[in-house]
């Protein structure tokens, strides 16, 4: 009985160790199911926040197309107005184009108007070459003369005999009597060939109120009287 009291101690404190080491045992295996569970939670913290800027990105690029979308119409209408407006600019260069055509042909061409208001001067004997034979009016008997050359250039028989006073009308018709409106047009436009130009050497008053200029033909080589009567507001080729 003694023996067994004594042993007592030594057992309770053996399985007070027994006990401590189931303790520590369970205390390792608790703190390493801990650690696996924290592992395992950040694991997923870390996958939901991924998963977070993923949705984020999405959200953005989500927001972006639906502002996009929202300027469509705008941008739609704005192309319609270019594609009119570049239309225009077409027809405008176009317009231009054509103005610019004009123009040179206005600075190439002579101006009937220009030369009835400014004749050659009389005394300055002003050479008017074969290109710019033009219709000049009947306002002066330079401009008289540089219309009746141009008609017959273009074979007008009516607006030679309109530069031209009733006596001469009636001796030029009396000289065509045996040819027909043709012949005498193309016989108009042989003797105007022969013009390279002309020059008004010398204006004179006569006493009858008539206007005399001498004209050196370009071409024929020689000079010319021609008389001009005034006939209302208009000189006319008369006979001498």
């Amino acid at each position: 009985m003694k023996s067994a009291l004594r042993a007592l101690p030594w057992l309770l404190l053996l399985a007070a160790f027994v006990l401590i080491g189931l303790d520590y045992r369970t205390i390792s295996i608790l703190r390493s199911e801990n650690e696996g569970w924290k592992a395992t939670l950040q694991a997923r913290e870390a996958a939901a926040s991924q998963d977070g800027g993923v949705m984020q990105a999405k959200e953005a690029e989500l927001a972006r197309l639906r502002s996009e979308a929202e300027q469509l119409p705008k941008l739609r209408g704005e192309l319609t107005h270019l594609r009119g407006t570049t239309g225009e600019v077409a027809r405008l260069q176009h317009e231009v184009q054509r103005l610019a055509a004009e123009n040179q042909q206005l600075r190439i061409a002579p101006s009937p108007t220009a030369e009835a208001a400014a004749p050659p001067p009389a005394t300055a004997a002003v050479r008017v070459a074969r290109e710019r034979f033009a219709f000049a009016g009947y306002g002066t008997p330079e401009a008289s003369l540089l219309s009746i050359i141009w008609a017959m250039s273009q074979g007008d028989l009516k607006a030679v005999l309109a530069g031209t006073t009733p006596e001469m009308q009636a001796r030029s018709q009396n000289d065509w009597a045996n040819k027909t409106e043709q012949q005498i047009t193309e016989e108009l436009k042989r003797e105007s060939q022969k013009l390279m130009g002309f020059q008004v050497l010398k204006s004179e008053l006569t006493e009858d109120g008539a206007t005399t200029i001498t004209v050196f033909m370009d071409g024929e080589n020689k000079s010319k009287k021609i008389k001009f009567r005034r006939v209302g507001e208009e000189w006319k080729m008369s006979p001498r």
